[in-house]
């Protein structure tokens, strides 16, 4: 496998959130085994497009998953005031059914976000600032993730 570097022009992409997360993951997995690819410019590029592509969409799913156990929370009868429950991740009680509801809530909304596209903005990266480690098999799925986006691989 040989890395080319293309010049890439206002390009545009669909790629789904769970595309999106799935990339972010093997980052990190590259980040840790090598934590200086993070301050080279091709750590730069990821960030620049995390920053402006994925962030804003993992910041909107927890907007929605917030919503979804909001809706669902018990409050108190006298008060109105919703039974916080620090206990748990969900933040909130639940009575059985409200917990039913808010576990296929969040299935649901896992669902619909693992399908939504966001348009991604390719940033190409120099040939000799791809960090060594893409060109071994190891990071086949990385280099797969990355194409088009920061790489065009042949």
């Amino acid at each position: 496998m040989r890395i080319v570097i293309i010049k890439i022009k206002n390009k545009t992409m669909k790629k789904t959130f769970k595309e999106l997360r799935e990339l972010d993951v093997m980052m990190g997995e590259l980040y840790r085994t090598d934590p200086t690819v993070r301050n080279t410019k091709f750590g730069y590029a990821y960030k620049r497009i995390s920053d402006k592509i994925y962030f804003p969409a993992v910041k909107e799913y927890h907007a929605d998953l917030a919503m979804v156990r909001l809706d669902h929370a018990l409050t108190d009868p006298v008060t109105r005031a919703i039974l916080l429950d620090n206990e748990t991740n969900r933040g909130y009680k639940y009575d059985k059914a409200g917990m039913k509801d808010v576990i296929e809530g969040e299935y649901d909304l896992i669902g619909l976000f693992d399908k939504k596209e966001f348009e991604v903005e390719s940033y190409a990266v120099k040939k000799e600032d791809v960090p060594p480690q893409l060109k071994l098999d190891t990071y086949a799925d990385l280099v797969e993730a990355l194409e088009g986006i920061m790489l065009n691989v042949k």
